[in-house]
């Protein structure tokens, strides 16, 4: 088997891939949220591997996918396949310490926990899954949908995730018995693989709360369609092999980045900036970032685009890092240090130290050691244009999505402007294909544009509502606030009755929006 032309087919999409030995046996099924990248592992410097995957590689001799809508969904298959077909180094090679089940107790009102053995007493197992880390953090999402009680034994009285939301109150019987193991039902369906027919079930209970005029039961639904949609989006554990492999892959990414791009050092902040929008409408601006290899949402940001009117990608990135830039001189928090490493003429920020109140938004204060701009010479040009403004010269390149193309400025044969400034040629950086500095800065690269398009959309969806309700004569902004406060969404109001518009609205407006609608 040729391994790097069979890697190269393998899609960079969430799924599961699956590995056979000369027989056709399946010997070894896995998840990945990139299968290109994940499978590209197993064949690198077998120094770096566990003893599982050194002895595993030598005897895959095919290599089969599954594609997934998202990480989740791999998650989910994967469990279900390796119950199937038991592959060999799934099993024969398993370590309790990383195999766990989702037990559901024979309760009233049952628990939901993690747990390593099957045992028999009458529960409910989900599993086996490979990364606990991975399913402890889907279950953090999953009990904000479905509310199940976090408590072993059930106390006397209501517990703090009662107060704040997190619980229905089984242990005073706030929801019945029969309500809540509906729950649970539905959150089996969820590891089922069965999330179309929930957001069916929920969006049906929604409008009948909404028809009741139990507006506080409608928004509870909503609310959980809004978890459920979102869970298809969350990154689980990043954790490929063990622990010690996956900081070895981060690292070597990171190292290979900055021999590549010339840093001087390894970039522990990497910042990325990517521009979302359609004809220049709803317009918005991301930026992610990266801390030693990993995804710090914590510190992410989104902007909407304020000044840029027309249809210029290279105006909206030069208002983002604008606005990113002068929020961290404006802020008085930061003092830095110019240093000027004596190989190359670049200048960077180090010796960074923090004053003065602790109020300013804490990822506006921080200077990257690396800036990417998703985008080809254009969007560099005036991404340094707005470092200029503030007199910093920053690590910054640019990345173009046709060919995964790096540019950064030369200023080896540099010249000084006019105005003081000085000017470089462009320099045209190509990354070793499949080598892990490439896998990090497109995947820096795609979380941008993830981030960046999950925010239009809801920009775009929510402008959309707006006009074609505004569109319609007698509906004003409170009478709007209703309809969308009691269906939902505008596509919810579509598909509304008459008669149940009618209850909100009235007759008249209500026929007036069937036919504009």
């Amino acid at each position: 088997m040729d391994v790097k032309r069979e890697v190269k087919k393998l899609p960079a999409s969430p799924g599961v891939y699956i590995y056979r030995n000369s027989r056709g046996r399946i010997i070894y099924i896995g998840k990945a949220i990139s299968i290109r990248h994940r499978v590209s592992q197993y064949f690198q410097d077998a120094r770096g591997l566990d003893d599982k995957t050194r002895r595993l590689v030598p005897e895959i001799a095919k290599i089969e996918y599954i594609k997934t809508g998202s990480e989740v969904e791999a998650l989910i298959l994967e469990a279900e396949l390796i119950k199937r077909y038991k592959p060999k180094f799934n099993i024969q090679w398993k370590d309790d310490k990383n195999y766990v089940y989702i037990k559901i107790t024979a309760e009233d009102y049952p628990q939901v926990s993690l747990v390593r053995q099957i045992v028999d007493d009458k529960a409910r197992y989900i599993g086996p899954f490979v990364s606990a880390g991975a399913v402890r953090g889907l279950l953090r999402y999953v009990r904000r949908i479905f509310m199940f009680r976090h408590c072993e034994n059930m106390p006397q009285k209501v517990c703090l995730q009662y107060s704040i939301g997190n619980c229905t109150g089984p242990c005073q019987k706030y929801i019945t018995k029969a309500e809540y193991n509906k729950n649970i039902r539905r959150m089996i369906k969820l590891f089922q693989g069965k999330t179309k027919e929930i957001e069916r079930e929920f969006s049906r209970e929604m409008k009948q709360a909404a028809k009741n005029e139990d507006f506080e039961k409608a928004a509870m639904y909503r609310n959980r369609l809004m978890w459920l949609k979102k869970i298809k989006t969350i990154e689980l554990d990043k954790e490929d092999f063990d622990s010690g492999q996956a900081r070895m892959t981060r690292d070597k990414g990171l190292i290979g980045l900055r021999d590549a791009l010339d840093l001087g050092s390894v970039p522990k902040r990497i910042e990325c900036y990517d521009i979302s929008n359609i004809f220049g409408k709803a317009a918005v601006g991301s930026m992610v970032v990266f801390i030693d290899g990993l995804p710090d949402k914590a510190h992410y940001r989104r902007f909407e685009i304020k000044t840029v009117d027309k249809i210029s990608d290279t105006d909206m990135i030069k208002e983002v890092l604008s606005r990113r830039f002068r929020k961290f001189t404006d802020s008085g928090q930061a003092r830095m240090t110019k240093q000027r490493d004596s190989s190359r003429s670049l200048s960077v920020f180090g010796g960074l130290r923090m004053t003065g109140k602790d109020s300013v938004d804490k990822s506006f204060t921080q200077v990257p050691d690396l800036i990417i701009i998703d985008g080809g010479k254009g969007q560099l040009s005036v991404a340094e244009k707005a470092l200029n403004e503030y007199s910093l010269h920053l690590n910054l390149v640019s990345l173009a999505k046709r060919r995964e193309e790096i540019f950064k400025k030369d200023y080896g044969q540099a010249r000084m402007t006019r105005v003081g400034k000085q000017n470089g040629n462009f320099q045209k950086i190509t990354l070793p294909e499949g080598s892990e500095s490439l896998y990090l800065v497109q995947r820096i690269r795609d979380e941008a544009h993830r981030f960046a398009i999950t925010y239009h959309r809801s920009k775009r969806g929510k402008e959309m509502e707006a006009s074609n309700l505004d569109a319609i004569s007698g509906i004003g902004p409170k009478t709007k606030k209703k309809l969308l406060r009691n269906f939902g969404s505008l596509e919810n109001i579509r598909k509304a009755s008459k008669e149940d518009l009618a209850e909100i609205v009235g007759g008249k407006l209500a026929q007036k929006i069937k036919e504009k609608l």
